[in-house]
């Protein structure tokens, strides 16, 4: 069972909440966050094995956000060292099995990963509002993506304007942003 599963099942109350940040804090310092995929599978990576389950739980109908919810309440509560690794961490763990060929592929299966995997990141992190409390996530969110030091593939870049762009879509589901969307799935 998945860790943050047995966590979910409870009242997110503080107790949790600091339980669950210090273990955050924990797997960051022992390196369970890498910055890059790891290159073989004795590598620890928190993302690459949890994202299959993150996936499954992230449901694709916005009004079941519960769980998503309990994501971001979690993000929200980590120090900002911490978050740092952690949202690199989330990025670089999507899009793993796009083969760069297949980056600005057109084909209906290539959109509809991409759109699967930004559909990830704003149930995990959230949408683009304008919003005091998850400001900070966004400060970090747009860092990383930004970060000239950090070279992200082209399929994350197609992720990265797919997942700022709504996937095309309002708050309310409504399509939107035609020609963003169309590159994007």
């Amino acid at each position: 069972m998945h860790l943050f599963s047995i966590f979910y099942k409870f009242t997110f109350s503080s107790e949790i909440s600091s339980a669950l940040c210090y273990l955050i804090n924990k797997f960051v310092n022992i390196g369970i966050f890498p910055p890059r995929p790891p290159t073989s599978r004795s590598q620890p990576s928190f993302f690459l094995s949890s994202i299959p389950h993150i996936r499954s739980r992230t449901p694709s109908n916005p009004t079941n956000k519960s769980y998503s919810d309990f994501w971001s309440s979690i993000l929200l509560t980590v120090p900002t060292v911490a978050l740092q690794s952690v949202l690199c961490s989330l990025f670089s763990s999507l899009l793993n099995s796009v083969q760069p060929s297949l980056a600005l592929d057109d084909a209906t299966s290539t959109r509809v990963l991409i759109k699967r995997e930004a559909e990830i990141l704003e149930r995990v992190i959230g949408r683009i509002t304008p919003s005091s409390e998850r400001e900070v996530l966004w400060e970090f969110a747009t860092g990383i993506i930004l970060n000239m030091s950090k070279e992200w593939t082209e399929s994350h870049a197609r992720l990265f304007v797919c997942w700022i762009s709504g996937s095309g879509t309002d708050v309310n589901g409504n399509i939107y942003l035609l020609p963003i969307r169309h590159w994007c799935l």
